[in-house]
């Protein structure tokens, strides 16, 4: 079963910044990894890596990476950080992460006449660091170009700097592709040109805000898939509100076994626009946000009508548009749980 969110990381995300010595430079490298390492912690992306990129290290003598560090960090004389603690962190993410070759169902793949636009990776030193980074663009661009699953989809390359860039052009002669792949059957004979894009990022807030939650719907397995896209959509619309958020804060709140199949059922998956409406009006819900579109939902028709209870939570409905509505629970601590999506002379919640 696919994760909702990839991320692909770089090598040259592991490569010490010798090609800029400074403690500014130190510092971003540190903070990479850092930063990858506790969105990998906080539950919502999956990790992956391509095996070339130990390897790489290993051509450009940089492995193991704390002799170099203990020398990066001498230079420039930074103290903060020490060798081991960077490695450290380095190595956990190559250990835990997933084979992008693996993933991606792609063991080996050889090019001429790479060139990415804009050209993020020509600082990068030595030259087999320059080329792993060339190749994961490439196989990264490649499977965006063909899959529509849940990685082809989600999938971006974390890169040191994107030069204000959300993808990158790649364009390349293709000369050897070894695949385990069903979408490829227009590389079955080589060479071939191929002209793509990688959709990069730097952080996982930039990360966050390139997805399409619409386009990712159709790729759910399950229940927490859906309510990781509803989690993007706050995200998102508390980045609109210029409110500093991290994943971790975002608000719990469940889903109610029938709430996918009501959406299903009022026709919103296969329709774009009406699914980014119900994904704004569910991100509302959660976040306690536009609450004039919000209405206790009554026994009856009467006004003055008890409102629904289910023990000590209450029952609201939250208009999404004119025709559509969604109802939920209000319990207890302030735990939303999303009931139903509804038609708009539908007044039932599920219990």
């Amino acid at each position: 079963m696919q994760p909702i969110l990839n991320v692909t990381i770089d090598p040259g995300v592991f490569a010490p910044p010798f090609d800029r010595r400074s403690k500014e430079s130190v510092k971003a490298y540190v903070d990479s990894l850092l930063h990858w390492t506790e969105a990998r912690d906080s539950g919502p992306v999956r990790l992956h890596v391509p095996k070339a990129t130990a390897q790489a290290l290993i051509l450009s003598d940089y492995y193991p990476l704390r002799p170099w560090l203990k020398q990066l960090l001498a230079e420039t004389n930074t103290f903060e950080f020490d060798a081991n603690t960077i490695a450290k962190l380095a190595g956990s993410i190559l250990d835990q992460s997933d084979a992008l070759e693996e993933t991606t169902g792609i063991t080996d793949i050889l090019a001429e006449q790479v060139t990415i636009v804009p050209s993020i990776f020509d600082n990068y030193v030595p030259r087999p660091i320059q080329s792993a980074s060339e190749t994961t663009a490439l196989v990264t661009a490649l499977v965006r170009s063909v899959g529509r699953d849940a990685f082809a989809l989600s999938n971006r390359l974390a890169v040191r700097d994107c030069c204000n860039s959300q993808s990158i052009a790649v364009t390349a002669v293709l000369t050897i592709i070894e695949h385990a792949r069903e979408d490829l059957h227009n590389y079955d004979e080589l060479p071939k040109a191929y002209n793509g894009h990688a959709p990069v990022c730097e952080t996982f807030h930039d990360y966050l805000l390139t997805l399409d939650e619409c386009e990712l719907w159709n790729s759910l397995d399950k229940a927490s898939d859906i309510e990781t896209l509803i989690k993007i959509a706050v995200y998102k619309s508390r980045a609109s509100r210029s409110e500093a958020t991290t994943w971790r804060d975002l608000p719990n709140f469940r889903l109610h076994r029938e709430f996918h199949a009501s959406v299903q059922a009022c026709g919103m998956a296969p329709a774009p626009p009406a699914l980014r409406t119900f994904l704004r009006a569910t991100a509302e819900t959660v976040d306690g946000q536009n609450l004039a579109a919000v209405h206790p939902l009554r026994v009856d028709a009467g006004a003055n009508s008890a409102q629904v209870m289910r023990g000590t939570d209450t029952a609201w409905r939250r208009d999404i548009d004119r025709d559509f509505h969604i109802h939920y629970w209000m319990c207890r601590g302030g735990l939303v749980e999303l009931a139903r999506v509804v038609h708009h002379n539908d007044f039932h919640i599920c219990h």
